[in-house]
């Protein structure tokens, strides 16, 4: 149980180990040489715990044995249980900042809100038209386009995906990734969402089973957003399926919002490109 309480515990045992030893070698140093004193002998075992090379300078078959025997058991524990506890304690903290849950302390940022298909194309959009989006962003005083991804269960298969997709446009230092769910405002916390100019909710997957359950997780993510906000939203943008649902998401969002009916705007282009030969080829390229 001492071990499992953290890394603290366990190198606090080591320690105590490594005393232990250091203790036992210097006694039984102190009995075998005549004119040592018990604190000298303790510093000696230390010594030879710590670094093989002193094993050289010891004489005796009896004292050679001693300081063998202490040499080994600091290979095993120097080398072995430190060197096993800080390992062991860094890839759990490369795990944790790599699973996404740290917050993150931006300021007008662009915050996209779910992982579907559309969530990498949103982003590379993004970075394409950087320049326009900049000036956007300039109006409220930002100074470079950030933008961040809440990814429910995160994993290196996120962001492989994304920056496969982006190519030269992928930064480290303006896109960010975190894990969470939109409807919990302790995870909308980990984007700081308060602080955000923009947050864009993509919306169905091409091809979804039942997109009005998607279009019910935007409104209900609209509803998160302005329960949990303690002043007005930022511009929210969200993607529906149903036009039917546009006016509810308007009335879920207390800040201003932009609600994109896909099937009213894959309608649109087909009434028009039946009434302009070749739009649709034009668009699909």
């Amino acid at each position: 149980r001492l071990v499992l309480r953290g890394v603290g515990y366990r190198l606090g045992l080591a320690a105590a180990i490594i005393v232990l030893v250091s203790l036992a070698g210097g006694l039984l140093a102190f009995w075998v040489v005549a004119g040592v004193s018990p604190a000298e002998a303790v510093w000696w075992a230390f010594l030879r715990l710590s670094d093989p090379g002193y094993l050289g300078d010891d004489e005796g078959l009896t004292l050679r044995t001693i300081s063998t025997i202490v040499t080994v058991l600091g290979y095993v524990l120097f080398l072995g249980l430190l060197v096993a506890i800080m390992t062991q304690w860094l890839n759990s903290k490369i795990e944790y900042l790599e699973s996404g849950v740290t917050p993150i302390a931006l300021r007008d940022h662009v915050v996209v809100l779910g992982w579907t298909a559309r969530t990498p194309d949103i982003v590379r959009g993004l970075m394409a038209s950087r320049r326009r989006v900049e000036r956007f962003l300039a109006r409220i005083g930002a100074r470079s386009l950030r933008v961040v991804v809440l990814v429910e269960d995160l994993d290196e298969g996120h962001r492989r995906e994304i920056r496969d997709r982006l190519g030269n446009l992928w930064s480290d230092r303006d896109i960010f990734l975190r894990s969470g769910s939109a409807l919990r405002a302790e995870h909308l916390e980990r984007v700081a969402y308060r602080s955000a100019s923009v947050l864009i909710l993509p919306g169905a997957d091409f091809g979804e089973d039942r997109p009005e359950a998607v279009d019910a997780r935007t409104i209900k993510a609209l509803l998160s957003i302005s329960r949990s906000a303690d002043q007005t939203p930022p511009l929210a943008v969200a993607a529906l399926f149903d036009v039917r649902r546009v006016a509810t998401a308007r009335r879920a969002s207390e800040g201003q919002s932009e609600m994109i009916a896909a099937g009213e705007i894959v309608s649109r282009v087909c009434a028009l490109s039946a009434r302009q030969r070749g739009l649709w080829a034009v668009g699909c390229e």
